[in-house]
Order: structure tokens, then sequence, then C-alpha cells
């Protein structure tokens, strides 16, 4: 396979896999217009056991659970990392533009940034840093803090970042030793457990065929994400594949106006044009100084 082709293949594996979560996305916003946030999570979690069980780790193959102590500690701080970010993107996008959401998540590349300097003390040349800054005014035109467009959930959009670059940060910090089969089964699993958990003290509502249709459909598609996530790093340049992350927002625009009836206003396209291009500017900056990607 050339060069050409390689990149290729990884450039549409990428956006399958983007458009793959923000359809997951899209259906667990229009799901949580029935039922509760928890039970959601929980019903989505059981259908990702399964299918992480049975495809997914038939694609990275056995999972080990011989780790060390720090290794155990960190794959289960990623975990507790995805579950915040699992319930807090979600109970954004019930609350806000869905496309606005979306766009915030996007600055995860800027915020990885800033947290590589602040932990693991990697430099931070004076062009991420504009790019940072920059990708920050472009969030503050999405959420519009002090004007009477502003919406309190987009709090959470950006709960969502920090909990996801935590994420990342733990899969950076632990040995070479930590498959990712066994990082995914935990995940899910825990995602699952604390969602279960936390159900128990809301009121459960009932649930219909399409409701039942709609969790399934979500968990197959975050499962289809995630397996293009995987794949994209194995067969692809980072650099090539960077720009395609953000047709999520283009998607996210797409589903927003023809399921939800929402259309962000200018600035807030604006801004996330802004977000876009500063992810896009760092992460081939990050490529081009050799950092260590995290893992899936």
């Amino acid at each position: 396979m050339t060069q050409q082709s390689s990149s290729t293949r990884a450039a549409f594996i990428m956006v399958c896999g983007m458009v793959a979560f923000t359809i997951n996305d899209s259906i667990m916003k229009a799901v949580l217009g029935h039922i509760p946030l928890m039970q959601a999570i929980f019903l989505r979690g059981l259908v990702n056991v399964v299918l992480v069980s049975t495809i997914v780790v038939r694609l990275l193959g056995a999972p080990r659970f011989d780790l060390s102590t720090r290794d155990w500690g960190l794959v289960l701080a990623r975990a507790a990392c995805e579950t915040g970010a699992a319930f807090a993107f979600l109970y954004a996008v019930t609350r806000m533009s869905f496309a606005n959401a979306v766009a915030i998540e996007q600055m995860v590349p800027l915020v990885i940034v800033l947290a590589g300097f602040v932990v693991f003390r990697d430099p931070l040349g004076w062009r991420r840093s504009v790019a940072v800054l920059v990708g920050f005014l472009g969030a503050l035109l999405i959420v519009k803090p002090g004007s009477g467009d502003f919406n309190g959930a987009s709090i959470w959009a950006f709960v969502t970042v920090f909990f996801i670059t935590g994420r990342d940060m733990c899969v950076r910090a632990m040995s070479d030793q930590v498959p990712t089969a066994t990082i995914a089964i935990t995940t899910v699993l825990f995602v699952t457990a604390c969602a279960g958990a936390a159900s128990m003290v809301v009121t459960w509502a009932p649930m219909t065929m399409p409701l039942v249709f709609g969790i399934v459909a979500a968990g197959a598609f975050l499962i289809i994400g995630y397996v293009c996530s995987i794949v994209v790093m194995r067969v692809g340049d980072m650099t090539a594949t960077a720009p395609f992350r953000y047709t999520s927002v283009v998607t996210a625009l797409i589903l927003g106006q023809v399921f939800f009836d929402e259309w962000p206003d200018t600035w807030s396209l604006l801004g996330a044009a802004i977000i876009a291009g500063t992810g896009i500017f760092t992460v081939f900056r990050e490529a081009q100084l050799g950092r260590r990607r995290p893992r899936p």
C-alpha cells in the first residue's frame, strides 16, 4: 500500500469515526428527552459491555489484568475521567445547542497541550501558546459569557473538555505494558457501573420500542467510533488525518438543524471555525515535535 493510499484510507476511517461518535451523541440527546440521564447511560453501557467484550476485544486481542498497582490506578483514573466526560457532555447537550457543545468539545487538543506543559513539562513554544489563546477566544464566541445568550450548560461542555484531557493524561502516564483492550473493557464496565448506581436514586421512565432501538443504536455507533479511532492510529499519519477530526462539527451542524431545529448564530459558527483551525495547527505542531500521542 502506498503512503498516499494509506493516508486516504486513514482519512476516510477518521471521518467515519467522527461521524459515528456524533451520531451517537445526537441519538442520546433525542433519547434524553424521554428518560433520565443515568438510566440512558446505564442502558447504553450494557450495550457497550456486550460489544466491547465480543468485537473490540477480538480486534485488540485479549486483555491483561496482571498490571502494576500504579498502572491499575491510572487505568481506573482514566475510567473515572471517561465517566465524568460522558455525564457532563450528555447533560450539556440536553440544555444547549448540539453543534455548540460538539464545537466546544473540540478544544481538547488545545487543552492537552497546556496539560502536557503543566504535568509533563513539555516545551510550550509561542506558536502553540498563541494557538491555545486564540482557541479559547473562539470558545468564548460560542458561549458568550455576560450576554443574554449565555447558557450555563456551556460550563458542562467545558467540564467535558477537562475530563477528556485528564483521561488522555492518564493514558500518557501509563506504562507500555497496559494493553488497549484492558483499558477499553475496564472503562465500559466502570461507566456502566457508575451510571447503574446513580440510576437507583432516580425514577426510571418506561422504555418504548423506539427508545430501546435508540439506545442500542447509540451504543453501536459509539463502538464504531471507538474502533475507527483505534484503526486510524494504526494505518495513518496523525498529521494527515487531524483535519478530518473536525468533521464532527459539520456533522453536528447538520444533525442539529435536521433533527433538533437548531442552527448556531454567526458568532458561534466563527468560534467553531477558530477552534477547528487552532486545533488542527496544534496537532501539526505536536507531530512535528514528535510528542507521544495517547492511546485510545
